[in-house]
């Protein structure tokens, strides 16, 4: 019998990685297919149902959200996909618990500060209603959202697309109960979408088999989880400022129904950002894998390809909506939302544009330059709002939309930039000489 050498059983291990990362895509796509597919098609109908100035509200409180998902995931989620990844067993179950446990402390922190923020605008505005709503559902619209990336990180990609599949189909009947009693609120559409955020919570106890508890176990896995990830989500909290200063520019010089407008054709490309969001759930390990193995010059080949499949993807999305998004978009959100037919070139270049960049992205995250990146990150920021200002005069909010693009365009080039740059020695990852916090069952 041939005895098995060490470069047989490479291959065969590699073999095997492979039919699982085919596998674990596949389940990717159909999860990301029923994530974005709920974003996208909610956003749709709200829009429909409640016009632009309600539809403007509503995007508040979504803003809100979509600001605690980022800061959740730079600095939480991806914090623990990379610890929990090559665990196995009952340390990933104490891992998954004390993470979930951290996300819904944070959780509860964000809801009072959502409380506080609609109790500023007033609870008799639609806006104030709408932010009351979220703050009592954010609690499972972050635990549902980490489900998600447990499923990923212990290779059970059909449980994260279970999970969506609870969320969607939850959602869908909520939002079709709001219609059939003829309810027209910003308050009623965040209702609607918590609604599927509880089903997908609870469910996601059921498949995990993990309760998220208050107790010091989360304190002590949120320092671990900030020695690891703090400048990441540092920069997250940059960005997603900043989507709320364009929101308030928005808003501010134009009104609320170019704010809803706005919004609306930015909705078109919802899919495309989200997906370049998850991308991150595959991408993300294997790049790590990737540096370990080879160091900055395996790094550079993985991200490279990564961004140009990405890219290419989006690409086909985007340039076809380009020349045809002026119908599309009065047939979807109706009439109404014609006049905003000038942004879609600009806002589409603004959705594109990043995908080109989420390799580098990705490479940064990999070797750990949090410092470096949260500095690039601010000065990108800075430049986008202040070309959206300066561009809304003389073209009005057509140039704010042509101020976004460039500014994405200038952010991407700066992450590749830096990525070479911190790469160009072809270095190998260093042995990690931090201590390993203890973290209690």
């Amino acid at each position: 019998m041939k005895k098995l050498t060490l470069s047989d059983a490479r291959t065969a291990a590699r073999g095997l990685v492979s039919v699982v990362m085919t596998r674990q895509s596949r389940w990717a796509i159909v999860d990301q297919a029923l994530s974005s597919g709920t974003n996208f098609g909610a956003a749709i109908f709200v829009a429909r149902l409640l016009g632009p100035a309600a539809f403007g509200s509503f995007t508040y409180a979504y803003t809100a959200w979509i600001t605690c998902m980022a800061l959740s995931r730079s600095w939480m989620i991806q914090t623990y996909t990379v610890t929990a990844a090559p665990m196995s067993g009952e340390d990933r179950r104490l891992e998954t618990r004390n993470a979930a446990s951290g996300i819904l402390t944070v959780s509860l922190l964000g809801m009072l500060i959502l409380m506080a923020l609609s109790l500023f605008v007033g609870w008799r505005d639609p806006t104030g209603q709408a932010l009351a709503c979220m703050s009592f559902f954010l609690p499972f619209l972050m635990i549902q959202d980490f489900w998600r990336f447990v499923g990923f990180a212990s290779r059970r990609a059909d449980a994260a697309a279970a999970n969506d599949g609870v969320w969607a189909v939850t959602q869908a009947c909520a939002l079709g109960v709001i219609f059939l009693l003829g309810v027209r609120s910003p308050a009623a559409a965040v209702l609607a979408w918590g609604c599927g955020a509880l089903a997908g919570a609870l469910w996601g106890i059921r498949q995990f088999r993990c309760v998220p508890h208050l107790n010091g176990s989360a304190i002590t896995w949120l320092r671990h989880a900030m020695s690891k990830g703090g400048w990441f989500g540092f920069s997250n909290v940059v960005g997603q400022v900043s989507l709320q200063g364009q929101v308030l520019i928005l808003g501010g010089l134009f009104g609320r129904a170019a704010l809803g407008g706005f919004r609306s054709v930015s909705n078109m490309f919802g899919p495309s950002q989200l997906i370049t969001i998850a991308g991150e759930a595959l991408g993300l390990p294997a790049a790590a894998r990737s540096y370990a193995r080879g160091g900055s010059a395996d790094l550079r080949r993985v991200v490279v390809r990564y961004s140009a499949i990405l890219g290419i993807g989006l690409s086909a999305y985007a340039i076809p909506f380009m020349f045809f998004g002026h119908t599309v978009s009065r047939f979807v959100f109706g009439a109404a939302f014609g006049r905003y037919s000038a942004l879609i070139v600009p806002l589409s270049l603004a959705a594109l544009v990043p995908a080109w960049g989420s390799g580098a992205f990705i490479g940064l995250r990999t070797i750990g330059r949090g410092r470096s990146f949260s500095l690039l990150i601010l000065v990108s920021v800075v430049v986008r709002l202040g070309l959206m200002i300066l561009l809304s005069f003389p073209f009005g909010l057509v140039g704010a939309a042509w101020g976004a693009a460039i500014g994405q365009g200038l952010r991407v080039a700066l992450l590749w930039v830096e990525l070479r740059r911190q790469t160009r020695l072809g270095a190998r990852p260093a042995p990690s000489t931090e201590t390993e916090p203890h973290l209690v069952s």
